[in-house]
């Protein structure tokens, strides 16, 4: 065990502690959103990032990250004033100590996303790399990383595009470079820094990617 198993620890205590405070009526709406808005966010970033291409002045894979982030915040605020104005209307009995429990039981399930969520852009920024050994040498961290791109696989199966996490997250990065990039990726990889206007540190958030979740993937291909 390291630091990282320890922050896991801290994490969950506190989302069970709020989970517990809040009650098991809010806590599900609240996990029910927050699986809404990943869903979202893994599914369009890219789209967004496409976007951004050619307009920003930062890395492709820092683009992506930037893109997810936004969408992520936009969703979650728009939900949170949705929220807001429900629970005005509603009337909320006192909660009791099972409604607590329960409550705590779905912040634990909540912390457990957010850590993935976590790891997963310490893996998106290149300057995060070297956390990803603290992570690769931790008790629990590595199956908390997997969380949410298992968890997005799992429920795009009951989608009609059947989207995989790692070709949405790799298409997103990669964006109008996708199919020159699935013609010849070892050749790419190999001629690391500056190969189709990607930096090495780009080409590594790929290769992480890889290895964490997959291997030699299909692409998704770039949104319309």
């Amino acid at each position: 065990m390291n630091w990282v198993d320890f922050f896991i620890f801290v994490v969950l205590i506190i989302a069970f502690a709020n989970g517990y405070r809040r009650g098991l009526f809010k806590e599900i709406s609240t996990f029910i959103g927050l699986i809404a808005t990943i869903v979202v966010t893994i599914y369009y970033a890219g789209l967004l990032a496409g976007k951004f291409e050619g307009k920003l002045n930062f890395s492709p894979s820092v683009i992506y990250l930037i893109s997810a982030l936004l969408i992520f915040i936009g969703f979650q605020v728009v939900l949170k004033l949705l929220g807001h104005f429900f629970y005005k209307m509603v009337k909320i009995t006192p909660i009791k100590k099972y409604d607590r429990i329960g409550g705590g039981g779905f912040g634990l399930i909540k912390g457990a996303f957010a850590v993935s969520m976590i790891f997963l852009a310490f893996i998106l920024y290149p300057k995060f790399m070297t956390f990803n050994q603290a992570i690769d040498q931790s008790t629990m961290a590595p199956v908390f990383r997997k969380i949410v791109p298992v968890s997005f696989d799992i429920g795009m199966k009951f989608h009609p595009s059947n989207a995989k996490f790692i070709d949405k997250v790799k298409g997103g990065i990669l964006g109008s470079r996708a199919a020159i990039y699935a013609e010849d990726p070892e050749d790419l990889t190999k001629n690391k820094d500056g190969a189709i206007g990607m930096s090495k540190d780009d080409f590594d958030v790929l290769a992480s990617i890889d290895r964490y979740f997959g291997n030699a993937p299909e692409l998704a291909k770039k949104e319309e």
